[in-house]
């Protein structure tokens, strides 16, 4: 699991003028979405809020359209966290 953010030294530049320092930067990770099993769509994000996220991601590219069709969410094997969301599915 990636930290949500890291000290590192940056170089910043300014009217022409380069600086080192250090400043804090967002930690990211991928995140894989499989629907029946199969990889869905893969994206960039900051940790926490996964199912809302992949629920969210599912509904705006369309593989699905209303709770009903969702059954259950959650990690896959061997996934550094685990949650499930059970809800009664109508298919």
């Amino acid at each position: 699991m990636v930290k949500p953010s890291v000290r590192r030294r940056v170089t910043v530049v300014s009217a022409g003028r380069a600086q080192v320092r250090e400043d804090r930067l967002t930690g990211e990770e991928p995140l894989e979405i499989r629907v029946d099993g199969r990889s869905a769509v893969v994206t960039m994000r900051t940790p926490g809020h996964d199912v809302e996220l992949a629920l969210g991601l599912c509904v705006s590219e369309g593989i699905v359209s209303h709770r009903d069709q969702v059954c259950a969410v959650r990690y896959c094997a061997g996934a550094t966290r685990r949650v499930s969301t059970p809800t009664t599915c109508s298919t």
